[in-house]
């Protein structure tokens, strides 16, 4: 037995710990005192959050601090007499028995990894860093948990997140690249469909081949949605209407009935009602094709709070909840439900999610997914409350006609890209206009200087139309900037397979009169050209 001097000793301990003073080695010094006194120790323990144990050398549970009870829900005394083996999953006692049989209290790095899962009572697991702390000659063990589960999440949703955003940025190179070579493809294709006419042998397959680089084209798109730089262009906006809208448009012809219910009095929230619209279509079609053989959708809007993620704090939002009567997800996908390309449908693309879970957090909003198999899923969205307390609805821009053809124009082109370069030149000469090419920004800026000096009749170029991403070279944007400088009343237009660059989306900012989404058809080039050049 300890003598009295101990008792004062451990009775400072206890007004330390009332103080708030928990330092590591504070907690080290309690736990051993239990390995070298027979007297009760539970008023000392009680006080550390970390789970302390002794076990004997059948791992048998001779003594639990009550923190075993609130990080598991097991009751401490009922625990007594069991192997504390039994609460650890089966797939991590290996590793469990390791620590037990390392030297006490190695430094991190060395030995089995500590982290180790048990199951707290309703099944769950918590993830708890073990610690030998000290073994004593007739087999015990005196050890520690650290309920590390909340941090094993954040580190889990790290490593997701990062994943997903380095897949992201080669989807966007990718998709660049694949929209460059569209625009070849697709520019000599109307080059060749108005040399030959409607009336030629081959006017049937030059369509298809058309059609084929519109298909292509949709799916690049889709990969731009969650790669680097695609912004949303946000208004205040009503949800309840924007869902109400997504939602019918997406169900009109299917099997699938729908039940919309939108609360009243929903606050507004700042968002680009194109992009929600597809993450509502991206949901909608998931949970049709959940019921193949017809069901039930049920979808509700309403006032929420929600914790941003890498968050702490709630904020107000407004919630999109759809739920389903489908087949459900299984437990062990649900992990990888926003993978890019993982599906499990014969037919999917494994692009709907991930393009969701982009939009959504380019929104500052939230994804949550439940399911379980034969039980439906419970997809639930959460945007921001908006400062806004009134709409703010943009200017709708006229589509653009062709049906009157456009003046002859000088125009100066730039793109680094050779082959595209010279395809949107033929496009552009077949419309009857005069070009001049150029590879990147100095060299354009060179070129439009020496036109407004050479004394040709119109000064200038009428039209300069920038590649936004230039390689080795000065970039669409910078030189645009130099252009402006030269000539404030510059025509530009901004031209980029990176269809959600901010700078695409907000053209006019920049000075472009007008944005051309890589790849473009011949007809769209022309009627473009009447617009700004009007």
């Amino acid at each position: 037995m300890m003598a009295d001097s101990g008792n004062d000793s451990r009775i400072n301990d206890v007004t330390s710990l009332e103080r708030g003073d928990m330092s590591v080695e504070f907690q080290y010094r309690l736990i051993e005192q239990l390995s070298e006194t027979k007297r009760d120790s539970n008023e000392v323990l009680s006080f550390i959050s970390d789970v302390v144990f002794r076990i004997d050398s059948e791992q048998k549970v001779l003594y639990l601090n009550k923190a075993w009870q609130t990080c598991l829900g097991f009751s401490a005394e009922k625990t007594l007499g069991a192997r504390l083996k039994d609460h650890v999953f089966e797939e991590d006692q290996e590793r469990w028995s390791e620590i037990l049989l390392s030297d006490s209290v190695q430094p991190e790095g060395v030995g089995a990894e500590p982290v180790i899962r048990f199951m707290d009572h309703e099944g769950a697991p918590r993830w708890m860093f073990a610690r030998v702390h000290k073994k004593l000659d007739n087999g015990q063990i005196v050890g520690s948990l650290e309920d590390v589960t909340a941090r094993q999440k954040l580190e889990s949703e790290l490593v997701q997140t990062q994943r997903l955003e380095s897949i992201g940025r080669l989807a966007g190179g990718l998709a660049h690249d694949f929209n460059n070579s569209l625009t070849k493809v697709l520019g000599s294709l109307n080059i060749a469909q108005r040399k030959l006419g409607t009336d030629s042998l081959v006017s049937e397959e030059l369509s298809v081949a058309v059609e084929a680089c519109h298909q292509a084209s949709a799916i690049t798109n889709r990969m731009l949605t969650f790669s680097k730089g695609g912004e949303p262009v946000c208004h205040p906006k009503n949800l309840g209407q924007v869902v109400s809208e997504g939602v019918s448009l997406a169900l009109y012809g299917s099997s699938v009935r729908g039940h919309i219910v939108i609360d009243p009095g929903l606050p507004l929230v700042d968002i680009d009602s194109a992009q929600v619209h597809q993450v509502l279509n991206n949901l909608v079609i998931n949970a049709e094709q959940s019921m193949p053989s017809g069901g039930q959708i049920w979808v509700r809007v309403f006032t929420d709070t929600f914790i941003p993620e890498g968050g702490r704090t709630r904020k107000d939002g407004v919630s999109v909840e759809i739920r389903d009567s489908g087949c459900g997800i299984p437990e062990e996908h649900l992990g990888n439900v926003l993978e890019p390309y993982f599906t499990t449908k014969e037919t999917g693309n494994g692009l709907g999610l991930t393009s969701v879970y982009w939009i959504l957090k380019r929104h500052s909003g939230i994804l949550d997914i439940a399911s379980a198999p034969e039980l439906g899923t419970t997809v639930r969205i959460t945007f921001p409350v908006s400062k806004h307390t009134s709409l703010d609805e943009p200017e709708s821009q006229p589509v653009p006609s062709a049906s009157v053809s456009t003046p002859p124009a000088r125009i100066l082109v730039m793109d680094d890209n050779d082959e595209v370069r010279r395809t949107m030149s033929s496009m552009l000469e077949s419309l009857g206009h005069d070009v001049v090419q150029v590879a990147e920004g100095e060299a354009c800026v060179e070129a439009y200087q020496a036109s407004l000096n050479d004394g040709v009749l119109g000064a200038g170029f009428d039209l300069v139309l920038l590649d936004l991403t230039i390689a080795g070279g000065r970039d669409g944007l910078w030189t645009m900037q130099r252009l402006r400088e030269m000539d404030p009343a510059v025509c530009a237009v901004v031209a980029s397979g990176y269809s959600n660059d901010p700078v695409m989306s907000e053209h006019r900012t920049h000075g472009f009169r007008g944005m051309l989404q890589k790849p473009f058809t011949l007809e769209h080039l022309e009627a473009h050209l009447k617009e700004v050049l009007s």
